[in-house]
């Protein structure tokens, strides 16, 4: 080689050397590129302006988060609390107990520095705009590469813009159409993942920091926290830590001890209080497979399930591969276990696309050498152009509609066509300031029937507008009397529908107004149907209000009697005991329906007290039937029964409710007072009177004076709960290097019982997955036991049904559910030629549901 060609070789190689230290210094352009891309897209795409005008957030589910974020910022935090009791729904429930109070909390705060409808707007957007910033974060924490960092931002956005689904969570349709609080976590779940390796594997961060993010999870949705609560117990599975010396088992302890104790003053009442919510068991179901796999992104998750099966045995350093596999591995797991749980499993597919994502980056951080050479800075390159071409495509080809659904959503209530309209219902029925104001109804009606107030949801914040309670709310969940709230609004309108699969509803039923509207204190009602119309004006009880832009039609009770407060006989209180596959809350739903009971109410036996010598007199019943035949037969008139309700009333005087304080004097002192809001253990009787629950769900007390003074305290979970979080924000801020001098005896045995109490626990959630009473599987069993009745298979139909066609059964589920089973299983009998063991299961259903609508339908076969 002659001495010019050496010298341009020494020219090239500096030139090259320069490139790389040049391509490692500036790398951070392509960070200000991806981030600068990432918010153009947001800027010409999407109005962003409309998040800085002061309009009320509409659209879906979205519709009702002002009413409760007002709720929480405006009267919960003033009186040092995040949840608590509100009337504005359900008959009254606890708000934010049984939901997600982190998002509405940072609303609430910069509600104090700006308008608090602009507040909202942009809490809700918070997680879709911090998620590339969260992947930036953990793709270079796993990566260690800056480019790859900014590569998975870019691919961030096929997630975020993806429009296969509007539910599932994380994506922009979905928190368009309510679902903020997942978003939120989502975001918070990527941040988690990169902290973990700081904490756990580069030793760079205290585990605090992570501990911190999962509880903050928990407190923003506890679907993707049963999913991030895996992601730290991954890493005890490292060869690192057999080391004593690193301790991984105490981090490991005390991350999951600190972000319990972050989420306990919340998270621990919730536990404690859930018979008072509502289970929600919902499961999402799809046409065919080729529908399951466009909504869920089937091919993109199986593809990123393959690479990083691939990188797992190909590369040399498989930690990366060995977790995202560990992450889709427990998303799977919640996905078959959730119907057992009685959520939606397709919330658990996010986190599976979430770590799809994860997957392409691993590979391409395979794919670059592991040397700092010319290629790794080439390919690095290119990876990064790939990314943002398959980004810009699939926003090209997949984005559709979520620009013009934020443009509805944030322009607010204001700027729609029925607003005009809205105003004039505010203006008739507002009550607002009044001591004790009147429940509000509104017949159930199509979704689009009121698009044009924004949301179907629109008259579920009919207590912002007016100040009035109402039925229906946001967090059907949070209350259980959602099911009887729901109910009672199909015996007054055509449509029939709510979250819950499998209900049966109540039949239109005029007979039963009169009574609904004295037994909920409710005084108007709003109406939407001809139909209704017809059946409204002809109703002799109810006088036409008025009638606005000629679509809706305001009624009113004209024997209403304007009191929350009822005084029953002593007699006519029973006390009645709880099946065990049933519960109070099942029986006081039953006597809901059954409102031909509603002179009789009862108590739980379980509420009952040695001490309670004015109750241990009443009637007992050992279940619900035998109290229901004993007051079956009875007979109720009306106007008897009204004359007597609006003499109780003449008792009660200086009535005064609001969310916490309840207040009324009274003559009768010493009789039992009904107090029409849900029962809560929560309320309190400064005299020290006992509060009960009373079918269907709301209050007794027998005032000792005339004065009667109930507020809303704490419960014992709640102050447990308060000082656990309080105790560990003080170790945090004082002692948060003290996990460092634990040290666990026995350390080698602590960690094997602990990975084998794991694997027990996963299990037992196997194990109770495949149980016959699993619903999934219940409703599976009972379509098979349908088919084979309809091939003429009988005696293998009757194997399924004897599993379900039983009393325990019809307790536990008393929906279509165990009312097909026991359809089913009178066929059965039927095709036996035994009609008269037949009709005896029929004369059951139709004694248990004799108010259900189309109930004859079903049983045409038996004509």
């Amino acid at each position: 080689m002659n001495k010019k060609s050496k010298n341009k070789k020494v020219e090239k190689n500096i030139y090259i050397e320069k490139s790389i230290e040049l391509f490692g210094k500036y790398n951070f352009i392509f960070a200000i590129a991806a981030f600068t891309i990432i918010a153009s897209i947001w800027i010409l795409r999407f109005d962003l302006k409309l998040l800085f005008t002061n309009t009320i957030l509409t659209g879906g589910d979205s519709s009702s988060w002002y009413q409760v974020l007002d709720h929480m910022k405006n009267y919960l935090l003033p009186k040092g609390r995040i949840f608590g009791e509100t009337i504005a729904n359900f008959f009254g429930y606890n708000e934010f107990q049984h939901y997600f109070p982190l998002p509405f909390l940072v609303a609430a705060v910069l509600g104090f520095f700006m308008p608090l409808t602009i507040a909202l707007k942009i809490t809700t957007m918070l997680g879709l705009f911090s998620l590339p910033i969260a992947f930036f974060y953990s793709a270079k924490k796993i990566t260690k590469n800056s480019v790859l960092a900014s590569s998975a931002a870019l691919l961030s956005l096929i997630f975020i813009f993806n429009e296969s689904y509007t539910m599932f969570g994380g994506n922009v349709l979905s928190t368009m159409a309510g679902e903020f609080c997942y978003s939120f976590a989502i975001s918070l779940f990527v941040f988690l993942i990169g902290l973990c390796y700081d904490a756990f594997i580069d030793e760079k961060i205290s585990i605090n920091i992570p501990a911190v993010v999962l509880g903050l999870i928990a407190l923003s949705h506890i679907f993707v926290f049963m999913v991030a609560f895996f992601v730290p117990f991954f890493f005890i599975f490292l060869k690192k830590s057999e080391d004593p010396k690193y301790k991984i088992l105490e981090k490991i302890f005390f991350t999951y001890v600190i972000a319990l104790a972050i989420a306990a003053f919340w998270l621990l009442p919730m536990v404690f209080t859930r018979k008072y919510a509502a289970p929600i068991s919902l499961i999402w179901t799809f046409a065919n497979f080729k529908e399951f796999a466009n909504s869920t992104m089937f091919g993109f998750i199986v593809l990123g399930a393959v690479l990083t099966i691939f990188t797992a045995i190909s590369s040399k350093k498989k930690l990366n591969s060995l977790i995202l596999l560990y992450i889709y591995l427990v998303s799977l797991f919640f996905y078959f276990i959730s119907p057992l749980l009685g959520i939606a499993d397709i919330r658990f597919v996010p986190t599976a696309i979430i770590t799809t994502i994860f997957s392409i980056i691993v590979l391409f951080n395979y794919i670059i050498t592991e040397d700092n050479g010319i290629y790794k800075m080439i390919f690095s390159t290119i990876i990064f152009a790939v990314s943002l071409t398959a980004s810009l495509l699939f926003i090209n080809f997949n984005m559709k509609n979520g620009p013009a659904w934020f443009r509805w959503n944030n322009s607010g209530f204001e700027s729609k066509s029925g607003y005009s309209s809205l105003l004039d219902i505010i203006k008739a029925t507002d009550e607002k300031g009044f001591d004790k104001p009147s429940r509000l109804l509104w017949e159930k009606i199509r979704g689009g029937d009121n698009a044009d107030f924004g949301s179907e949801r629109a008259f579920e914040n009919l207590y912002l507008f007016t100040g009035r309670g109402s039925t229906e709310g946001i967090h059907y969940g949070s209350s259980f009397m959602a099911k009887s709230v729901t109910y009672m609004q199909t015996e007054y309108s055509p449509i029939a529908s709510g979250p819950e699969s499998h209900r049966l509803y109540a039949s239109l039923n005029s007979d039963v107004w009169k009574y609904r509207f004295i037994q909920t204190n409710s005084k108007d009602i709003i109406v939407h149907s001809d139909e209704m119309r017809g059946y409204f004006n002809n109703n002799e009880l109810f006088e036409r209000k008025t009638d606005i832009a000629g679509k809706w039609t305001i009624y009113s009770f004209v024997d209403h009697i304007d009191s929350y407060i009822d005084i029953v006989d002593f007699d006519k209180i029973s006390i009645v005991g709880t099946p065990k596959n049933g519960g109070w809350q099942k029986d006081f739903y039953r006597f809901f329906r059954e409102y031909e009971l509603i002179e009789y109410p009862f108590i739980p036996k379980e509420y009952i007290k040695k001490t309670d010598s004015d109750l241990l007199n009443m009637e007992k019943f050992s279940n619900y039937d035998d109290y229901r035949d004993r007051f079956k037969d009875k007979k109720i008139s009306y106007s008897e029964w009204q004359i007597e309700k609006k003499e109780n009333s003449s008792h009660i005087t200086d009535e005064k409710i609001d969310h916490f304080n309840i207040k009324f004097k009274t003559d009768r002192v010493g009789e039992p007072h009904i107090i029409k809001i849900s029962y809560s253990e929560n309320f309190k009787s400064k005299n020290g009177e006992n509060i009960y629950p009373i079918a269907p769900g709301f209050m007794l007390i027998i005032p000792k004076s005339e004065n009667v003074d109930i507020h809303y305290g704490y419960t014992v979970s709640e102050i447990i709960g308060l000082i656990i979080t309080l105790a560990s924000v003080l170790f945090l801020i004082f002692s948060g290097i003290v996990y460092r001098r634990f040290s666990f005896p026995y350390y080698t045995i602590v960690k094997r019982v602990v990975i084998t109490l794991f694997f027990i626990v996963v299990a037992i959630f196997i194990l109770l997955t495949i149980s016959p009473f699993t619903q999934s599987r219940v409703i599976s069993n009972i379509k098979k036991a349908e088919l084979l009745i309809a091939q003429g298979k009988i005696d293998e139909a009757d194997k399924i049904l004897n599993r379900y066609a039983t009393d325990d059964f019809l307790n536990k589920y008393d929906n279509q559910l165990a009312f097909s089973a026991f359809r089913l299983k009178s066929r059965v009998l039927l095709a036996r030629n035994d009609e008269k063991g037949a009709r005896e299961l029929i004369d059951k259903l139709r004694v248990r549901y004799k108010h259900t609508r189309d109930f004859n339908i079903f049983f045409q076969y038996l004509d």
